[in-house]
């Protein structure tokens, strides 16, 4: 999530300013390794992986993480992104709504992220739970895919 990012398109001197999220590619197959000691977040973080649909096994130190593509379609479209725009709501609910009209975005900034971390991490699962389930519920999600 960037909260005021600057993006130009290639060929035109147009620029978009604003919010973005990003959503990284992922490779399908890839074996992705994480520590068998995990704090309270990592290892809820674990169990979501688990919920999504990714094979999670341990070996010796380390759990292995084996994502297909509908496991990792579900953590990206369904959760991620979900959650990401659950910051962006938090962002515009504790910081930009509050805001005078002449603050800079670096006191935004400072102001949102002086928050606790857990807190602001709180915040953007509860949203993206509920969003799914509502999303759901209207049969929204999930969308079948887009085959190219």
């Amino acid at each position: 999530m960037f909260y005021d990012a600057n993006l130009g398109f290639r060929g035109s001197s147009i620029v978009k300013s604003g919010p973005a999220i990003f959503l990284e590619a992922c490779g399908v197959g890839d074996i992705i390794d994480w520590p068998t000691s995990l704090d309270s977040e990592d290892a809820a973080e674990l169990d979501r992986l688990r919920l999504d649909g990714h094979d999670v096994s341990r070996v010796g130190k380390k759990h292995l993480v084996s994502p297909s593509l509908d496991a990792v379609r579900a953590t990206q479209l369904y959760r991620t992104l979900l959650h990401e725009i659950g910051h962006w709501r938090d962002w515009l609910e504790k910081v930009e709504m509050p805001s005078d009209q002449g603050e800079d975005y670096s006191t935004l900034y400072d102001r949102y992220f002086a928050r606790p971390k857990s807190e602001r991490e709180a915040f953007a699962h509860r949203y993206a739970d509920n969003l799914r389930a509502t999303l759901e519920k209207k049969g929204v999600i999930p969308f079948p895919r887009i085959e190219a």
